[in-house]
């Protein structure tokens, strides 16, 4: 090979050796400017857990169909109702009609159901002690303030904190009151025990 040659190859192999670091560096600066790739620097990772079902405990659930005395109520949505993240309560709606019956139902370990219908009710500044409703004296047995989760439809529009309130009258008589952003939603009916109603539907069966 001539002198002339050989300086030529030595020149093309430096040239090639500079292109291939370079292309090799610029790879190497996108690597780590992309999260998560390796070679990058410490990355964030979140943990994303499962998604947190009300229900768990609770006799029924949203979706069930529930059945008292050969009447039945699908349970299309509710008001999943919580104490410092903790869920106290819900009270599940089912459209019968131009009416929007209820089941209310509490945390363990409270196995029976409120078999409830809605009623008006002037909307007081605080759930009084003692209510009329539909004829029916009732006194406050629960009160509290909680936090509400709108689930599914059918439901009323509530505001997110409102006060909560239970009440009980003779025999199997019960109500559930919901104050909330100046408007008050009440529901009035009878306490039915575990073994008196039947869980179908969604939930399973009784």
């Amino acid at each position: 090979m001539s002198l002339l040659a050989a300086c030529v190859v030595a020149a093309l192999a430096a040239s090639a050796g500079f292109v291939v670091a370079t292309r090799a560096a610029a790879a190497g600066s996108r690597r780590a400017s992309r999260p998560g790739v390796e070679g990058s620097g410490p990355t964030e990772l979140r943990a994303v857990g499962p998604v947190e079902d009300p229900f768990v405990g609770l006799p029924i659930a949203l979706g069930d169909v529930v059945s008292v005395g050969g009447e039945e109520r699908w349970l299309a949505g509710g008001l999943v109702l919580r104490e410092g993240g903790r869920v106290v309560a819900a009270v599940l709606t089912a459209p019968e009609g131009a009416t929007v019956q209820a089941v209310a139902v509490f945390a363990p370990p409270e196995r029976a159901v409120w078999w409830l219908v809605p009623v008006d009710l002037e909307a007081p500044p605080d759930p009084p002690a003692t209510i009329e409703l539909r004829g029916l004296a009732l006194r406050r047995r629960r009160r509290l303030p909680v936090e509400v989760d709108r689930l599914g439809q059918g439901a009323p529009s509530v505001a997110e904190g409102a006060l909560f309130a239970t009440y009980e009258g003779g025999g199997r008589d019960v109500a559930v009151v919901i104050v909330a952003g100046g408007v008050a939603h009440a529901w009035v009916g009878q306490r039915r025990d575990e073994g008196e109603y039947d869980r179908l539907g969604a939930g399973g069966s009784g």
